[in-house]
């Protein structure tokens, strides 16, 4: 399921007429992405499973401001990326170092014995849930800094330095022969 998964007319109304079946079957229809999305750009299950509970619970209380039903589902993704960002406002900065020797005994080296166990998921887990954010909501989503700065409450040029910064670390973590597998030239 994704959120281009579409939803009937026909269960979107028994929904709004409080049919809490109807609901139940729109969660279905849901959850995975919303869950998939939130725990991408929080890298935390239980916080993931805590903005799944919030999209649904808007859900319920907000249905009837979806005129389109055929734009549910985008209209879900937009709810959880506002949840998600709401959650990193309200965490405040988080402060995540980068050093190699951070590195030495993570979770990268002990959960993995070989090389090609590691992808762009594995590595996005060493930035921050701010960078996290910005870079995917930069780099997939394709917002400007301008809105990204609006929706999480930072300076366009913070977000703009946020962005750099991550793409920064995953360059550094990507020549390092521990979690590419090989050595990797720079790019610069």
């Amino acid at each position: 399921m994704s959120f281009a998964t579409p939803c009937s007319k026909k269960l979107i109304k028994q929904a709004l007429a409080g049919d809490r079946t109807a609901y139940g079957q729109i969660y279905n229809i849901y959850k995975q992405p919303v869950y998939s999305l939130a725990y991408r750009m929080l890298q935390n299950p239980d916080a993931a499973l805590d903005i799944l509970q919030q999209v649904f619970l808007k859900l319920m209380t907000r249905l009837s401001d979806v005129k389109d039903p055929s734009k549910l589902g985008s209209w879900l993704k937009r709810v959880t990326y506002n949840c998600v960002i709401d959650h990193i406002r309200g965490n405040g900065r988080e402060v995540v170092g980068f050093e190699d020797d951070h590195f030495v005994n993570d979770t990268f080296s002990a959960q993995h014995q070989s090389f090609a166990d590691y992808d762009l998921d594995t590595l996005l887990q060493a930035l921050s849930v701010r960078e996290r954010a910005v870079l995917i909501l930069f780099s997939i989503e394709e917002y400007t800094h301008q809105e990204i700065a609006s929706e999480m409450g930072i300076s366009e040029s913070n977000s703009k330095q946020i962005y750099s910064r991550s793409l920064k670390k995953l360059s550094q973590l990507a020549r390092l022969e521990r979690y590419s597998g090989k050595e990797v030239n720079s790019y610069e």
